[in-house]
């Protein structure tokens, strides 16, 4: 939080604007009985001012992460969607960025799943990994 507050008076000093996302790991988080990490969405809500958006372990996204993230209007970064189960996820919860090992796989993944869609419609919602 401080190295947020910090980071805006930087810009407002320097008369710039760069987005700051707040980073929420899946290490240190809390775990279901499962033992499947999720996001402490109580903190989210209470950093929202600070954060122009969050990047978030795709180990945590699940659509309770993402309906925090637009009731604050802020956009989710996913990291690291390196497998399809894990891209498959974040493009059905409508996360607005993906990073990946593997763009040039992802890229071809997702052009095809829009192919679909707009062949078939939108595909339905679906919780994240482990959610």
């Amino acid at each position: 939080r401080a190295g947020a507050a910090a980071h805006r008076a930087a810009q407002r000093a320097a008369k710039t604007r760069v987005p700051i996302f707040g980073l929420l790991r899946d290490v240190g988080a809390r775990r279901d009985s499962a033992g499947r990490p999720h996001a402490d969405l109580s903190a989210l809500d209470a950093d929202a001012a600070l954060y122009d958006g969050w990047s978030v372990s795709v180990k945590l996204l699940d659509s309770d992460l993402v309906a925090a993230g637009g009731a604050h209007a802020k956009p989710l970064s996913v990291w690291v969607a390196d497998g399809e189960a894990e891209l498959e996820a974040a493009w059905r919860l409508g996360v607005e960025s993906v990073i990946t090992n593997r763009p040039r796989w992802a890229s071809g993944v997702m052009a095809r799943w829009r192919r679909q869609c707009e062949r078939d419609g939108p595909w339905p919602q679906q919780p994240g990994p482990g959610g």
